[in-house]
């Protein structure tokens, strides 16, 4: 034993004093009486030696000491008005290392041991051992305290009629969140162990009242990681009021009262395990707070058998609190699935979603159902209670009156990523239209100014606006591409040019969530035949590689990002006759026209960053034209004007197709018409270098287009 004092001694060990024990039970001070040190060191390392014991009297330790126990407690008061006061500051804090049983401890009815700006570590290689452990009626009190445990430890622990009380900063962590931080213990014959504490809180693990009675008054700043346990046995409670204060649930949790200034109970932050969920009971919650929360609405499919954090409220419900539910993208949702998360059992409290959620392919919302409050697909309503019918009166039976035509269910909206995934569908299929009607237009010009061969460049550019169809929103893009070909005539007894040529188009699709940009590039090859009367066929075929991408913000603010590519096939023969009206065969001339142009693109699979598979299936496409060109023809010696106009109906005969959200279909036709004006003008100079310029408006039920484009040819 370091140093024994006994009744009526008083000792003063200064400053800067050390005590080294090393034998079984060779306490560093083992006191009755009064002892005082400043700046103390004791150092014990035999089994179960403690480094201050104290049994009687008072003994007070002041700033920049330290106490260190290999084997056994660190400071331990037990016997009649015993009492140790354990005062660091905030500059010179104290430290005790317990490689036993505890770190410090009040054992006795009158045993007290009151600590400051102390810091506490327990570790017994993964045996139990306590921070701080007050039993038989024993009182310990903290102010600004941090407690360190390794695995197998406990934090605060009080059992048969114990009391500690914390204030000010206090930490607490375990080496994992569900180790005990703070506990009660219940015993037979005992009345309730308390533990208070109030103050800043940084705990990691969690807090358990069996038979005791928890309070923790958190104030701002605090963060608790770990879970919750009371079992209102023996009168027990735990009630915790928390003021700018974070909660990250790890597990199931009950509680009796949760009062909340601004503060956050995260049930998601340490949901790491798919498909692990937890629930919350509360008898009695208040305030204003944010709940973060998963939900996995599929369950087996469809809705059947599925879960998620629940927040459980078994008796008064009060304040305004919000639901921060994660988005997941890659559950597999229909827009069908209904999902409770609130329960509660008077429908007092008012709970709403912090933004709309984002399931599979689907937007979520939170709405009050009862006294409950559930996930469901925005847009769907619940179907209305029905009315009890009324009992008809005896004499004269009841009119009965048909049931009103019950309005439509709007159809589940598709999330950001999903819209921008489906409508690439229609970004695929205008740079395809565009693509082919800006290669007719080349056939124009050959037409117009032919010679035995041609190299070609035209340059087009213009914009898009598509409209909402379906589930998908509508979207605006511009576009530039550039063509280049040459042309050769076969024979001079056949009027029948052949050519190739190859392109590229660049698109900028503008979404309501975000933007994207689109490639395609292709090549081909066409044929003209043009005869003398004025009769002509064209026919192009084209093979295309589409390239796209994506950058949307989902509802809850996080980008997105998604890309894919599909290659395409198209084949376009259009046929017309020119009617010159002079005899001379220059002057005004029309000309009526027909276009057929079948297409094939290939299916395209996306997964975008959020987990949402994205799969557009492949479609056929059948665009018919018919259409007038009223133009006049200048020529000037070597020089040739060509001036017209144009207007013509253009028809989607095919198109139909669809889209799954992580296999949820949904089907998408292109099929509707529309009306194409143009006016146009080439000039040819010297019978080798021709000039075109052509400005057309499109407007159909499915998109509107505006497009300029022009270009250069040289003929040999």
């Amino acid at each position: 034993m370091g140093i024994n004092v006994q009744k009526n001694s008083v000792v003063d060990l200064g400053t800067n004093s050390t005590i080294k024990t090393n034998g079984d039970n060779a306490h560093g001070l083992w006191s009755f009486g009064q002892v005082s040190a400043n700046a103390l060191t004791v150092d014990v390392t035999g089994a179960a030696a403690n480094g201050v014991e104290v049994r009687g009297g008072t003994t007070t330790i002041g700033a920049d000491s330290h106490i260190s126990s290999a084997q056994g407690g660190g400071l331990v008061t037990s016997g009649s008005d015993a009492t140790i006061n354990f005062t660091g500051t905030a500059a010179q804090r104290n430290s005790i290392f317990s490689g036993g049983s505890y770190g410090a401890s009040a054992q006795t009815a009158t045993a007290v041991v009151n600590m400051q700006n102390t810091d506490i570590t327990v570790d017994r290689n993964g045996s139990l051992a306590l921070g701080l452990w007050a039993l038989s009626g024993g009182r310990i009190t903290g102010d600004s305290l941090a407690i360190t445990g390794a695995a197998g430890a406990r934090g605060i622990y009080a059992m048969t009629n114990s009391q500690i009380d914390l204030t000010s900063d206090l930490v607490i962590d375990m080496s994992t969140p569900d180790q005990m931080a703070i506990a009660t213990q219940h015993d037979d014959g005992y009345a309730a162990s308390r533990i208070n504490a109030s103050g800043r809180m940084l705990i990691n693990g969690s807090v358990l009242s069996k038979g005791g009675l928890i309070n923790l008054d958190m104030h701002p700043g605090s963060v608790w990681t770990g879970s919750s346990l009371s079992d209102n046995v023996n009168g027990g409670k735990l009630d915790v009021a928390m003021n700018n204060s974070v909660w990250n649930v790890t597990s199931n949790s009950n509680l009796d009262t949760l009062a909340l200034s601004h503060s956050t109970v995260d049930f998601a932050s340490h949901g790491s395990t798919a498909g692990t969920f937890a629930t919350l009971n509360v008898e009695n919650l208040s305030g204003n707070s944010t709940f973060i929360m998963r939900a996995d609405v599929v369950g087996e499919g469809n809705g059947v058998n599925n879960k998620g954090d629940l927040l459980n409220i078994s008796g008064s419900s009060a304040g305004n609190h919000v639901l921060a539910i994660r988005n997941q993208g890659s559950e597999a949702t229909t827009g069908n699935e209904v999902l409770t998360v609130v329960k509660t059992t008077d429908g007092a409290a008012s709970f709403s979603a912090s933004s709309q959620v984002e399931l599979g392919g689907y937007l979520y919302d939170v709405r009050k159902n009862g006294t409950n409050w559930e996930l469901y697909a925005s847009g769907t309503v619940p179907e209305p209670t029905p009315n009890p019918e009324p009992r008809p009166a005896p004499a004269q039976p009841p009119i009965v009156n048909p049931d009103p035509t019950p309005e439509p269910a709007p159809t589940p909206k598709p999330t950001t990523t999903a819209d921008a995934g489906g409508n690439y569908l229609n970004v695929g299929y205008l740079l395809n239209y565009v693509e082919n009607r800006t290669l007719m237009q080349r056939m124009g010009d050959l037409r117009n100014q032919s010679k035995d061969g041609n190299i070609w460049l035209r340059s087009y550019g213009g914009s898009l606006d598509s409209f909402a169809s379906g589930k998908l929103s509508g979207f605006d893009m511009g576009y530039s591409g550039i063509q280049f070909g040459g042309d050769k005539r076969l024979s001079d007894v056949m009027p029948l040019y052949v050519g190739l040529y190859i392109g590229s188009t660049h698109a900028s699709p503008d979404y309501s969530g975000g933007d994207g940009t689109a490639r395609s590039d292709y090549m081909g090859m066409y044929a003209s035949y043009m005869a003398q009367n004025g009769f002509y066929s064209d026919l192009v075929v084209k093979a295309s590689r589409q390239k796209n991408s994506f950058h949307v913000l989902d509802s809850q603010n996080n980008g997105v990002n998604a890309n894919g590519t599909a290659n395409g096939l198209s084949i376009s023969l259009e046929a017309g006759q020119r009617f010159n009206l002079t005899p001379t065969g220059y002057g005004f001339y029309i000309e009526p026209q027909t276009q057929l142009t079948y297409s094939h693109q290939n299916e395209m699979a996306m997964k975008a960053s959020n987990g949402l598979n994205i799969h557009l299936n492949h479609y056929e496409s059948l665009l018919g034209r018919a259409s007038m060109i009223l133009g006049y023809d200048i020529t000037a010696g070597k020089s040739q004007l060509n001036i017209y106009v144009k207007t013509g109906a253009i028809r989607e005969f095919s198109g139909d197709t669809e889209y799954l959200l992580n296999n949820s279909r949904e089907k998408y036709s292109f099929k509707g018409n529309g009306w194409n004006n143009g006016v146009g003008v080439s000039a040819q100079y010297n019978k080798q270098h021709t000039f075109y310029l052509e400005a057309d408006y499109t407007q159909g039920n499915l998109f509107d287009q505006k497009q300029v484009n022009g270009g250069y040819r040289f003929s040999f």
